[in-house]
């Protein structure tokens, strides 16, 4: 089958199409829509696609099928644009858009949701299901999107008025296809549903066990972090004081190095103090000497003057020599 290559030459095959839908004949649209094309389709050529789309009959529910499709990438396709532009009135429709940031970013806010929007599901149309379905296919990246599929799966058994299936986790891809096709009919089938649930509820306890397990190597994870942590912290502790013994270390050196340093000034000056005063000591002692030379000379030539006289005056003398002999008594000299 060839490509179309423009939104020109795929026109007329669209509006065939449409026509055969329009009888009650999806299968032909259907077929294009899921056709590789060689171009993009305008918001303007979607919007009027998705307008033509709606005012076909229920049954087969088209808009549904094509949204549910695209959910799983038709990249490509003009069932991929179409599919989105009819995902977010389907969103719109379910009141998921409507949703606070909070209550849209948490698993018990989308629960709450679909407990509300599905609450009085005895009232609620099959169009609303399918809205609120293809809603939640938008939060399938989501770890807990499995438990929020099996809430809504749970939501829908009281239409037909079913009784509640046990709780379940863990929703495949293929069980996302399967539910899409048990909820396109004309009624939703409560009973394979109920089937579906049982399945599930089967595999509920090994992955309880699995993710007892998870949460246990969760907490062991959270266990070694924070023990890494504690001895992260004994390191940097420890390298701390590490960096202070160094740094006082050096602060030591350098104090013990101006030690050195102060003991050579001290003994250079000590050094130049001896010098000055042994040339102080040095000169007075010359000067001492010279003043007992003079005091000795002059009581000795006034003792030998008394003695040489005509007249000797020998007690002069021996006063003049005592006083020579006290002098030398007082400079302490030998």
């Amino acid at each position: 089958m060839a490509v179309c290559a423009s939104f020109d030459e795929f026109l007329p095959l669209l509006v065939s199409a449409l026509e055969k839908a329009s009888e009650g004949r999806s299968a032909a649209l259907l077929s294009l829509l899921r056709r590789r094309v060689g171009f993009s389709l305008t918001a303007e050529q979607t919007a009027s696609i998705v307008d033509k789309i709606r005012g076909l009959p229920k049954n087969p529910p088209i808009a549904f099928i094509i949204a549910l499709e695209s959910s799983f990438g038709m990249d490509g396709r003009v069932l991929a644009a179409v599919g989105r532009q009819l995902t977010l009135e389907f969103k719109r429709s379910s009141g998921l858009l409507t949703l606070g940031p909070e209550a849209l970013g948490s698993k018990a806010g989308l629960s709450d949701w679909i407990r509300h929007s599905m609450g009085n599901v005895q009232r609620s149309s099959v169009e609303h299901v399918r809205a609120v379905f293809i809603s939640l296919l938008s939060l399938a990246e989501r770890d807990y999107f499995p438990e929020l599929l099996l809430s809504f799966l749970r939501s829908t058994l009281p239409i037909s008025g079913g009784k509640k299936a046990s709780e379940g986790v863990a929703i495949e891809r293929q069980l996302v296809r399967t539910v899409g096709k048990l909820v396109q009919g004309k009624t939703i089938k409560t009973g394979q549903i109920r089937s579906m649930m049982a399945i599930v509820s089967a595999i509920e306890d090994a992955l309880e066990i699995e993710r007892a397990s998870r949460k246990k190597a969760e907490n062991q994870l959270t266990e070694s972090r924070d023990l890494t942590r504690e001895l992260d912290e004994r390191i940097r502790s420890l390298a701390d004081g590490t960096r202070q013994r160094e740094q006082r270390i050096q602060e030591l050196e350098v104090e013990i190095d101006g030690l050195h340093q102060a003991v050579k000034l001290g003994e250079e000056r000590a050094i130049e103090l001896d010098n000055h005063w042994r040339v102080v000591v040095t000169q007075e002692v010359a000067g001492e000497r010279h003043r007992l030379r003079r005091q000795l000379d002059h009581e000795l030539q006034e003792a030998i003057l008394a003695i040489n006289r005509e007249n000797p005056n020998t007690e002069m003398a021996a006063q003049r020599l005592g006083r020579a002999l006290k002098i030398l008594q007082e400079a302490k000299m030998p």
